[in-house]
């Protein structure tokens, strides 16, 4: 399938009087990406490299990877036509024209037909636990302002007093039996 996208970018491409070489490639590590831009270097300088997430290939198929490819694409042809990087009109006008998908968040309702929200959710970290016994579960540190702000739901104590520990999938098994 990678030297199909491959092939499918050099095509693209082309069309388009762009002569830049782009290697394809999954990532098995990605989770809170769908896929990214970026170079890859080479003995003679370097090439566009799109790197795709195996894993929401895994949950979504080959028509959601292969529309993420066509939005990393348009990040290619953008960077090597105006110099460019980012989100911007251009980009969201070359995405819409190549097929690919975008957040609701990006596009909007100019780009709707482009919106999707078939993404992975970001793992849990970490694990707040309460003198309580009461647990949650998060993907993030809080912030010195959410900490100063929020309360446990069980006692009301603040989160100052939650011990903070690494995520294990045996902690979800214990939130869901207390829930």
């Amino acid at each position: 399938m990678i030297t199909e996208f491959e092939a499918e970018a050099i095509k693209i491409l082309g069309d388009r009087g762009i002569s830049a070489p782009v290697l394809v490639e999954w990532n098995r590590r990605m989770v809170a990406r769908a896929g990214d831009m970026g170079w890859a270097p080479t003995y003679n300088g370097s090439i566009y490299r799109i790197r795709l997430s195996w894993k929401l290939f895994m949950a979504y198929g080959v028509d959601r990877i292969h529309r993420t490819f066509l939005h990393e694409l348009a990040h290619v042809i953008i960077h090597a036509t105006f110099g460019a990087s980012g989100h911007g009109e251009n980009f969201k006008s070359m995405c819409a024209q190549l097929g690919g998908s975008m957040c609701t968040k990006y596009a909007g309702h100019k780009y709707a037909e482009c919106a999707t929200s078939e993404y992975l959710k970001s793992p849990k970290k970490l694990v707040y636990t309460c003198t309580c016994g009461a647990v949650t579960l998060r993907c993030r540190r809080f912030t010195i302002k959410q900490i100063a702000n929020r309360i446990c739901a069980k006692c009301g104590n603040s989160l100052r007093n939650f011990q903070i520990s690494a995520y294990t999938p045996s902690i979800e098994n214990i939130v869901r039996q207390e829930s």
